[in-house]
């Protein structure tokens, strides 16, 4: 007989209850800071949770594409059209950028270079996690690096475009 293992019950309602808390208290991307911060302060305080397998972080990943390809239609790549040289640059210019930091991050501070590399590149943090997996590179370094960039963006953008545009 398969004994259950209810930290994954434990994980999905904490889950649930720091979402809840980070929209409530209205941190910036407060689902997945709330969530965030509630999973790793358990995890800290022993909670033991075992990370999520590649394949169920895969699986994941494909219900959010699929979320997102939801939102495609003919308008959206009319207007892509408009904006593809505009965003190539953008994107250029991005990883232009991340090379440099993460060239720093391994100069300076001494993380290894695919930590650094997978830190600083333009990705979401599903998508880098998987990819730092494969690499050999600290996941929860570069985790938390996406986690700060994201959350400082998110933080002060707003404050910053009503300054200069409003």
């Amino acid at each position: 007989m398969i004994k259950p293992d209810f930290r994954v019950v434990k994980v999905f309602f904490l889950m649930a209850a720091g979402s809840a808390l980070g929209v409530y208290f209205q941190l910036p991307i407060g689902a997945v800071m709330g969530s965030f911060l509630t999973i790793a302060i358990a995890q800290m305080v022993g909670l033991g949770a075992k990370p999520l397998q590649v394949r169920s972080k895969r699986a994941i990943q494909m219900t959010i594409g699929g979320i997102a390809g939801l939102n495609i239609n003919s308008e959206l790549l009319n207007e892509l059209k408009a904006i593809f040289l505009p965003g190539l640059l953008a994107t250029l210019s991005h990883f232009i950028l991340a090379l440099i930091v993460a060239y720093w991050l391994q100069k300076v501070l001494k993380i290894d270079w695919f930590t650094a590399l997978c830190g600083s590149i333009p990705a979401g943090m599903s998508e880098i996690s998987i990819i730092a997996e494969d690499v050999d590179a600290d996941v929860q370094l570069v985790t938390l690096m996406h986690l700060f960039r994201v959350s400082m963006l998110v933080t002060f953008l707003p404050f910053i475009i009503s300054v200069l545009f409003l």
